[in-house]
């Protein structure tokens, strides 16, 4: 009798509560799951909601983003047919609490830093001491990286796990689609402001086997249904070519330049699921992201053409562009038509050895 009770959702809501403001938030985050993973009540009511977003706050307070994981899981199974926008308020609520954690941890250790520099420093005008350059030499890592590994770093790895949970969630989901691209375009800014090359590759790579699960759906022409997808409908195939195109912007300014060429691979593989053409505008940028690339790679004679079809986009659909634009934009075409070799009838494949040395001693031209 007490297990069917404290299983409805209000009645474990109270009680987790009662929980919370006595210290014991483990249990009640514990509590809370057993009721989402119970067999009874699944179907959405009103306040299974509220359960979830206090479930949240649990989980970011608690830094337990496998629970957080687990139970968008069990919520998505609740509610995406019957409730999609509760879904998205749940979701948007996690990742935003996430957020703003990392940058409350992040602001933390810098003002810590900056009043510990401050206070360290007995005289002014006093050059460091032989013992504090000494002791600069023998450690691996300042005072400022240990500070930042302990207090910053936890936030950034669960911040990074909600980003991956939620592409997870979401990933044959069309009536949430937008949220994914969204959660997407998050995940890129998140490795561009910290320099995650790696993080960024995977992510890439995860997009990727989500995209060919759909497409080898298709290809199998079953009657079956993926459960929560619609198919690539024009919509859902612009809102992936523009993820793509962000996602090509981002390789480029990390400079990882391997994945930037593997990020064309997938927009044109995208671009044979509708043949419709993409807006001029993004275009534009593709072909203005493909003028690094190349430069990068020494495919000269690309990098010529994405010069020509990034002027010809511009002088056609930009109407706000000015003659001395179009002038300066014309002469970046004809310096990269005189940088072909003389002869050349088709560009070098990418090589991914030359691509690695340009990540790692950087650079770019065009």
């Amino acid at each position: 009798m007490a297990s069917h009770y404290i299983h409805k959702p209000e009645n474990a809501l109270k009680r987790a509560n009662e929980l919370i403001n006595i210290g014991n938030k483990k249990v009640a985050l514990e509590l809370l799951h057993g009721v989402l993973t119970s067999r009874r009540y699944k179907t959405w009511q009103k306040v299974y909601e509220t359960m979830m977003v206090a479930y949240m706050d649990l989980c970011v307070d608690l830094q337990e983003h496998l629970f957080a994981k687990d139970g968008l899981h069990q919520y998505r199974n609740m509610s995406q047919q019957q409730a999609p926008g509760s879904l998205e308020l749940v979701i948007n609520h996690l990742v935003d609490a996430a957020e703003a954690r990392a940058a409350q941890a992040q602001a933390t250790a810098d003002a810590a830093a900056a009043q510990t520099e401050c206070a360290q420093v007995a005289d002014l005008e006093a050059e460091s001491s032989p013992e504090a350059i000494l002791l600069s030499t023998m450690t691996e890592e300042g005072e400022q990286e240990r500070r930042e590994r302990a207090v910053v770093v936890p936030w950034l790895k669960f911040l990074w796990e909600t980003y991956r949970a939620v592409l997870d969630i979401l990933r044959s989901n069309s009536k949430l689609e937008h949220v994914y691209h969204g959660t997407c375009r998050k995940a890129f800014a998140f490795c561009g402001k910290n320099r995650r090359m790696l993080e960024f590759r995977r992510l890439c790579e995860t997009m990727r086997q989500h995209v060919g699960h759909l497409q080898k759906h298709v290809a199998q022409h079953t009657a079956q249904r993926l459960r929560g997808w619609d198919g690539f409908t024009p919509e859902s195939v612009e809102l992936h070519l523009q993820t793509r195109f962000a996602q090509l912007k981002a390789a480029t300014a990390l400079e990882v330049w391997t994945e930037a060429f593997r990020t064309i691979e997938d927009i044109y593989s995208i671009m044979q699921i509708n043949k419709k053409a993409p807006k001029a505008r993004l275009m534009a940028a593709y072909f203005e992201q493909l003028t690094r690339i190349f430069w990068v790679s020494q495919n000269r004679l690309f990098h010529a053409y994405a010069w020509l079809k990034y002027y010809q986009l511009g002088r056609e659909y930009n109407k706000v562009l000015t003659e001395e634009e179009k002038r300066a934009q014309a002469g970046k075409v004809l310096l990269a038509a005189l940088a072909v070799p003389e002869g050349a009838t088709h560009a070098a494949p990418f090589d991914e050895g030359d691509a690695d040395a340009a990540e790692a001693g950087g650079g770019a031209g065009g």
